[in-house]
């Protein structure tokens, strides 16, 4: 958005007192290359990741959550009139979105209208991948299952079933940030035992609206316990969802990141950015205070490349964002993504 008059009637330039936080984001991104690491450079299992929609996350790079960065850019976010699917902030006088698109264009994460995500999980209703990997478990099955097989049995199972389990685990533990007790939605149970069904779901859309509902508001949904703090204490709070691509998008919008980061060739941009250091507050602070220096302007619209243009995931999500994508249907299965019935994989009880 261009910078015109316009936001002083929304904005007005006052001093502003910005204060550090405990900020505990629940998203591990270095679940990926815990990943990359199992799976083995090079081999089958790691060739058949590879090929899925969640492949090129094998070669992610930088994987701090920042979160005294995310802390800070929280605080300059405003609520504009309306019903909006984004969020705003306001630094330096420029008016910044993030919003699906930025979302979409950062974690290459495909989007749809979720209402219509029963088309992917319509006549799904084997779950043999669970009676494989997980028979034991009678009860519900939680995260800490999907970590306890991936660190200790990963290689007695299949190829493809490992295939499924680092896919889950990428999705719950790495962008979604889930609790080690939180039950695994059985509709992801159904959906990964045919990848070319989980390679056509809109995990943007899944993904972006848990993190727009961790993010909006986040400060001002904690404000009554940010009052009764004293003055001696830090205040702490929780963020799930994917946090981590918020970050990646400070990186984008804000020069002052290139101090601590490299963005290196790579689609989609998150996998692109590469750190020398982390940022501490004090390093922080500067994105926000100096947001008016010429040359560390924060930029307004992220454009995509004639690259980005030309995957299937963001033409996809551009009839979306258009409203153009009501037709959409899932991608036709696939026999060779099918398994063939395996012994049961063996693994501790929970704690």
């Amino acid at each position: 958005m261009a910078k015109t008059d316009d936001w002083r009637n929304i904005y007005t330039p006052k001093k502003v007192s910005y204060f550090d936080a405990k900020v505990s984001i629940r998203c591990h991104m270095a679940i990926a290359k815990e990943i990359r690491d199992k799976l083995g450079p090079g081999s089958t299992r790691s060739e058949l990741f590879r090929s899925t929609c969640f492949g090129p996350w094998l070669d992610v790079r930088c994987t701090s959550n920042d979160s005294h960065l995310v802390n800070l850019i929280l605080q300059t976010q405003y609520l504009p009139s309306g019903n909006q699917n984004a969020l705003f902030f306001l630094v330096g006088g420029w008016e910044l979105r993030f919003g699906p698109e930025e979302f979409c264009l950062i974690t290459g994460l495909r989007f749809v209208p979720l209402n219509q995500t029963h088309h992917w999980r319509q006549g799904m209703t084997n779950m043999t991948f669970r009676e494989r990997v997980f028979g034991n478990v009678r009860a519900g099955l939680q995260v800490w299952d999907l970590k306890n097989v991936f660190s200790q049995f990963l290689d007695q199972s299949s190829d493809l079933d490992a295939v499924r389990l680092c896919l889950l685990m990428l999705l719950e533990v790495g962008f979604m940030g889930c609790e080690s007790k939180s039950l695994v939605d059985l509709s992801l149970l159904q959906l990964v035992e045919d990848l070319d069904s989980w390679n056509a779901f809109p995990w943007g859309s899944y993904a972006w609206k848990a993190t727009y509902e961790q993010l909006h508001d986040a400060l001002a949904k904690r404000s009554a316990r940010l009052t009764c703090i004293p003055t001696t204490q830090q205040f702490r709070y929780l963020l799930h969802g994917f946090i981590w691509a918020f970050k990646i998008w400070i990186f984008e919008v804000f020069p002052y990141a290139r101090k601590f980061a490299v963005r290196r060739d790579g689609i989609p941009r998150a996998i692109s950015w590469d750190y020398n250091q982390r940022i501490t507050w004090e390093l922080a602070l500067p994105f926000v205070m100096d947001a008016t220096v010429p040359g560390l302007e924060p930029l307004r619209v992220l454009t995509p490349t004639p690259a980005e243009c030309a995957t299937d995931w963001l033409r996809d999500s551009h009839r979306f964002f258009l409203g153009l994508a009501n037709d959409s249907s899932p991608l036709p299965k696939k026999a060779r993504l099918s398994s063939v019935p395996l012994p049961q994989v063996k693994f501790t009880t929970r704690p």
